[in-house]
């Protein structure tokens, strides 16, 4: 046994402990950053003196301890928790989607109660030209009213026309930079694949590609739903290397993620300009019928290509050209026409979608937020812990550097004042 092996055994717990605390502080530092997993030292005592072998003899009865190193550095991450939210976040991301287009529809159309006297949305509009026709039957002479209550309600009808077109616009533009995002996560994910296999090439463990790697497959889950299979870089790689990742794309099997979300809210939208432009047209030939019997004139001019129309510029240059006869039979379109049941039955459908995928999101983000608080509790930075691993292996640095201080005033003892007693 080597007179300095106490000095050997201080020398790797002094460097095995600062290996230790740079691994604390570094999960310290990475505390706020996302898709950190926490890391652990895994440390192991060195083989005892002596050893086992030819050239071990048994110079004591037992064997002595030489020490500690480091086994690996190991990221704290559970694998099934990740397939867990990778499974579920499509979910959320596709429902948000189609929530987020219903709930613009809504607003579009406007029909929320206000606190105004004045008609809101298309409802309103209708009440007033029901109304107004009422008062015409009744005698009043306000054919300059109907005139631009007319002409407000082909305004309004035009209006969502643009706005639908607009939010195809907007989609059809979403749509295209998912895709190019998700085509450019997927070549992230293969450059990263290729350093994670150099790296384990050379015997490493990087760990902080791993990180990386599962952000970025996190963030792919979120626009298309993903299978996630692992493989070995190489052969003969380190214990503990995680391999490379193999990404299968599932949306045609299961329809999730934003992209596909996005591709139902571009449908539901179109389904909505359909229903409007059949709105229109139910509503200008009940009106038509019964102001004329569909005959010259016509009060409004339906484009049946657009679903847009327009008034009569002959009763629109002169308003009181607007025959009375029919006032009445038109006002009572408030109560036994067509178009106001299905306006109803429209906004009727629309709010209980739109319920119906709000609950759908609010469901799924409960479920990710479960999952993502167990992931946290695995994989996250406790600063408490951390701060108390600092504090240990602190002390267990300054305890090994103590005693080597003792061991080098042993050594001293030997070489400077053996064999001078006496002198």
């Amino acid at each position: 046994m080597s007179t300095f092996l106490g000095l050997e055994t201080m020398r790797r717990a002094v460097g095995t402990n600062r290996s230790a605390l740079q691994t604390v502080g570094n999960n310290i530092a990475n505390a706020g950053t996302p898709g950190y997993s926490r890391q652990r030292v895994n440390l192991q005592a060195t083989g005892g003196y002596p050893g086992v072998g030819t050239f071990g003899q048994p110079a004591i009865s037992g064997r002595l301890g030489t020490g500690v190193e480091v086994k690996g550095v190991q990221r704290i991450r559970d694998q099934f928790l990740d397939r867990q939210f990778r499974s579920e976040v499509h979910i959320e991301g596709a429902a948000f989607m189609q929530h987020r287009t219903l709930e613009r529809l809504e607003d579009l159309y406007n029909e929320a109660p206000t606190n105004s006297d004045l008609p809101s949305g298309l409802s309103g509009q209708l009440s007033a030209f029901w109304n107004g026709w009422k008062d015409l039957a009744s005698g009043q002479e306000n054919q300059g009213v109907l005139v631009e209550q007319g002409k407000a309600i082909s305004d309004t009808f035009s209006h969502l026309h643009s706005a639908f077109e607009s939010e195809l616009e907007n989609l059809a533009q979403e749509f295209e930079l998912t895709e190019k995002k998700m085509a450019d996560l997927l070549k992230q994910i293969e450059i990263n694949n290729q350093t994670i296999a150099k790296a384990e090439r050379g015997g490493q463990i990087p760990n902080e590609l791993y990180d990386e790697q599962d952000r970025l497959l996190d963030e792919l889950a979120v626009l298309v739903p993903i299978q996630v299979n692992r493989t070995e870089s190489s052969p003969g790689v380190a214990k503990g290397a995680e391999g490379i990742y193999v990404v299968e794309i599932l949306a045609t099997s299961t329809g999730g993620g934003e992209l596909a979300g996005i591709e139902k809210a571009i449908g539901r939208v179109e389904k909505e300009v359909e229903k409007l432009k059949e709105l229109a047209g139910l509503f200008v030939h009940e009106v038509n019928e019964r102001y004329s019997g569909g005959e010259e004139p016509m009060f409004f001019i339906f484009d049946p290509e657009t679903g847009l129309f327009q008034m009569n510029h002959q009763f629109t240059d002169d308003p009181s050209s607007i025959d009375q006869t029919a006032a009445e039979a038109i006002g009572k379109m408030a109560d036994d026409g067509e178009v106001m049941k299905m306006y109803r039955d429209m906004m009727g459908q629309l709010a209980v979608e739109a319920s119906a995928m709000r609950r759908e999101t609010e469901s799924s983000n409960a479920r990710l937020a479960n999952i993502e608080g167990n992931r946290m509790s695995m994989s996250g930075v406790s600063l408490d812990e951390e701060l108390a691993m600092l504090i240990q292996y602190q002390h267990s640095y300054n305890a090994a550097a103590r005693a080597m201080t003792a061991m080098d005033e042993m050594l001293n003892t030997i070489i400077n004042g053996m064999g001078v007693v006496g002198r």
